[in-house]
């Protein structure tokens, strides 16, 4: 279960750390992201065979980012919203194979004041089971803001 946290919380995560459980991608969920992202497609030539078999793709190991961190802390809040912001200082250290074990392992580094809510910066690496090198590091930032009632938005 995931540490849960509320908006006015946000300031207190300043420097906790964690560590997700971890996962296995399975050849059948690889298929799905190379589908759902048109990155296997009939009128796109694509040279798959450039990669060893099995290897998954960086970008797909990103779209693994907002999973791992959710399974560890999470807003709880119904008058607020968190939203990707951006990533920084991605690097693809290691391969990584369907069927290995990855767990991301980070911590909160910055947390910031940003359009009355909170810009906070998570720092994390892309650990692989029985590995010493971690198969991806990135500085996750994510955006949080209240909530606009609906009557302000009509």
């Amino acid at each position: 279960m995931p540490d849960r946290y509320t908006f006015d919380e946000i300031p207190q995560r300043l420097g906790s750390t964690f560590v997700s459980p971890w996962i296995t991608v399975d050849q059948r969920r690889l298929e799905l992201f190379d589908e759902a992202t048109f990155y296997v497609r009939d009128d796109y030539e694509w040279d798959v065979d450039s990669f060893p078999d099995g290897m998954i793709e960086g970008f797909h190991l990103l779209a693994l980012i907002p999973y791992l961190v959710s399974t560890t802390a999470r807003l709880h809040d119904p008058n607020a919203f968190a939203m990707n912001y951006g990533l920084d200082r991605v690097r693809f250290v290691t391969p990584v194979f369907v069927g290995q074990k990855l767990r991301a392992r980070g911590e909160v580094t910055e947390i910031k004041q940003k359009n009355g809510g909170y810009l906070i910066l998570t720092e994390f690496v892309g650990e692989v089971q029985g590995h010493d090198r971690p198969g991806f590091t990135a500085a996750l930032w994510v955006l949080v803001l209240p909530r606009v009632p609906d009557d302000l938005t009509a």
